[in-house]
Formats: C-alpha cells, sequence, structure tokens
C-alpha cells in the first residue's frame, strides 16, 4: 500500500508530485504486458483506472512481497511496521480532509453547469449524473464532507486513530460502491484507501469482536515508532503541517467565479431571433446558448444536441472570445440580450433563471401534507 501510494500520480499543488514522475518507471514493463499499443499507455498513463496503473499495481504488489520476505528474513518486520502503520494512517488523513474540505466549498460537486440542467436526464451518463445530483444537494455534500473531515482529524491522534479508522471505512466503502455503481473512474484509488483503512483498524479487529460477542477483552498492541519522542512531535507536525497546506491551497487559489447574474458567466439565454452565426459554428437556428464555467459555448439545438465551442469570458464580463479571435458583446436591453460580432447582430436572447429551476430548490419538509401545493 506504501508503494500503491508513492506511484500513484494524483494532482497535488504543493507538495512535488512524485508519483507522476516516477509511475513512468513502470511504462516499459506495462507496454510490454499490455495488449494496448504503446502510444495509447503513454496518453493515459496518469488517468485514474489506467491499464498502466492496474499493471503497475500489481507489480509492486509483487515488489513489496520480496521486500517484505526480506524484512522477515532479517528480523526486523517489527521494525517497519509502525512507520508503514503512520505513512498510511497519515495518507488516508490527507485524502479525507482534501475530499472533505472541497465538498464543503463547493469545489468538488459544485453547481451542475447551465447545459447540464438543460440536458435530458435519459442523455446523460451516469457518473454525469452523480456529479450534477451531489452538487444539487449542499446539505448531502456538507454532511459527507463533514464525516470525512471528522475521520481525518481523528486520525492525526493516537486515542482517536482507530475510530478514525473505522468512519474512513464506512466512507472509502461507500465510496468505491459509488464509483462502481455510477462508473466513476477512480476504482483503483477508492479500493486502495478501502484497504489502507482495513489496515488502520486490523490490530483492533479482535478486541471488538470480542466485546461484541460478549468475550473477555484483550488489550490492542499499539505500535511504537522507535525514535526519540521531540524528533517524532517535530515529523508529526511537520506532515500535518503540510497536509493542511496541501488540503486548503485549492481552497485559497481558486479559480472558478461565482454565479453572477449581471454577467454571462454560469448563465443560459433562450435564442428568440437568430441572424447568423460567428465563424466556426454551423450556421442554423439554436434553441439556447449556455456558457459553461470551465470556459465553453454550449449551444443546444432544437433535437436536444449540445455543441461546445472553447471561449475565454473575463471575470464580471459580457464579453467572450472564440479561439479563433472572434470577439463576441452580450448588450442587455432591457429583458433582452443582444450577442452582437462588431456592429452584427447575432442573437437576440432572453436569459433563462437557472437559479429558480426546482432541482436547485433547496427545499425542505417534514411532513408529506406539506408538499402539497396549496
Amino acid at each position: 500500500m506504501c508503494l500503491f501510494f508513492l506511484f500513484l500520480p494524483f494532482p497535488l499543488d504543493i507538495v512535488p508530485e512524485i508519483g507522476t514522475h516516477i509511475t513512468k518507471l513502470f511504462l516499459p514493463f506495462t507496454k510490454s504486458l499490455s495488449a494496448n499499443s504503446a502510444e495509447t499507455l503513454s496518453s493515459t498513463h496518469s488517468f485514474s483506472d489506467s491499464v498502466h496503473l492496474y499493471l503497475q499495481s500489481a507489480l509492486l504488489g509483487i515488489l513489496a512481497l520480496i521486500i517484505a520476505l526480506v524484512l522477515v528474513r532479517l528480523k526486523k518486520a517489527h521494525l517497519a511496521l509502525p512507520w508503514i502503520r503512520a505513512v498510511i494512517t497519515f495518507t488516508l488523513a490527507f485524502f479525507l480532509l482534501k475530499y472533505g474540505i472541497e465538498k464543503w466549498t463547493r469545489l468538488q460537486f459544485p453547481v451542475p453547469p447551465p447545459n447540464i440542467l438543460h440536458a435530458e436526464i435519459g442523455s446523460l451518463d451516469k457518473d454525469i449524473l452523480f456529479w450534477s445530483l451531489m452538487g444539487s444537494s449542499k446539505a448531502y455534500a456538507g454532511f459527507m464532507g463533514f464525516i470525512e473531515i471528522l475521520a481525518g482529524t481523528f486520525l492525526f491522534f493516537k486515542k482517536t486513530r482507530f475510530i478514525g479508522g473505522y468512519l474512513a471505512l464506512g466512507v472509502f466503502a461507500n465510496v468505491l460502491a459509488l464509483n462502481i455503481g455510477f462508473d466513476i473512474t477512480v476504482k483503483l484509488l477508492s479500493f486502495g484507501l478501502l484497504l489502507g483503512s482495513m489496515f488502520i483498524i486490523a490490530p483492533s479487529a479482535k478486541p471488538l469482536f470480542q466485546l461484541l460477542s460478549s468475550s473477555s477483552i484483550l488489550a490492542i498492541e499499539s505500535d511504537s515508532v522507535e525514535i526519540k519522542p521531540m524528533l517524532y512531535r517535530a515529523l508529526k507536525g511537520f506532515a500535518v503541517t503540510l497536509i493542511l497546506i496541501e488540503c486548503f491551497w485549492p481552497v485559497i487559489n481558486r479559480t472558478e467565479h461565482a454565479f453572477n447574474p449581471k454577467a454571462i458567466n454560469h448563465q443560459s439565454f433562450t435564442i428568440v431571433q437568430t441572424e447568423k452565426c460567428p465563424d466556426g459554428i454551423p450556421n442554423q437556428e439554436y434553441k439556447r446558448l449556455h456558457f459553461h464555467p470551465l470556459g465553453f459555448l454550449v449551444m443546444e439545438t432544437f433535437d436536444g444536441q449540445f455543441q461546445s465551442y472553447p471561449i475565454r469570458i473575463p471575470q464580471g464580463s459580457n464579453q467572450f472570445k472564440f479561439s479563433n479571435g472572434t470577439h463576441i458583446r452580450a448588450i442587455r436591453q432591457d429583458k433582452e440580450w443582444l450577442f452582437v460580432e462588431g456592429n452584427q447582430l447575432l442573437w437576440r436572447c432572453k436569459r433563462v433563471s437557472n437559479e429558480d429551476l426546482p432541482l436547485l430548490q433547496d427545499k425542505f419538509h417534514w411532513t408529506v401534507e406539506s408538499m402539497i401545493p396549496e
């Protein structure tokens, strides 16, 4: 498990992405073992659930077995085990805190983009549907984030480590089930995190079974890292500080802009009149314009098809540019919006109040009767 997380090409902001670089060491082996082309593996090796990562994990398992046999042979396994458990504990704490904080701050599971809000539910893939539903519920995403933050915090302290481990076990079992059920491509990572949480709570499994079966309970054998207490506290403080900085940095440095009804970002517009389409967009009648927060103009046709084009929108602006340099201005006139290229009118539109759609309403009902319209 230590080798799995060490070689994992996971994107980081502050901590050096060691795994992203050293995972390439296994590319010659995975290329020789896989039926996929070398070009395909080179382009997908750092993606979640790639063939490269599955083969790499299997090869690392063999390498780990050899290392374990050597440690046993040298009678050093009892010295390595506490360090291994500490590394995995802090690794789990990092992932729990990172995803918990991102759920609280809506970096993970943000409000669904405008084009998704207007798509037919049957046309969506399961993973997009799941992310959209999670993004529509602040309460549930906040609850999951709280549990993850709580579990990650408990793992930092020896007295609460097993409680944090059992919370992590429940969290990652649920995450793995969601990834499998909704075909989300982080199955391998979530499986590794689930195994890590099982490893953390393993010393408490027998006493817990004895407790539940009303048997006499044996004391849990605690790991003890053979190192000076002052040095141990310094290393732990450094690790915790680094984890917290890495978790909070994306929140501090976030680039997503908040919804602004006076600007065109995150907005949808119903096309009332079409004069012409700018260069690069097929000249036809469209039903709606959607501005995706990641920088795309999404054109919705009358038959429910969506066509996306990369654009650049300055923060809070009503102007945008296509990649070919075409510059478009959005002019607000009373209840209409005019999209103009130079002096040429492109579209006459009306803004759609996406914020008023039923999916984005934070309604709550204690009783069935309260749901019945008057």
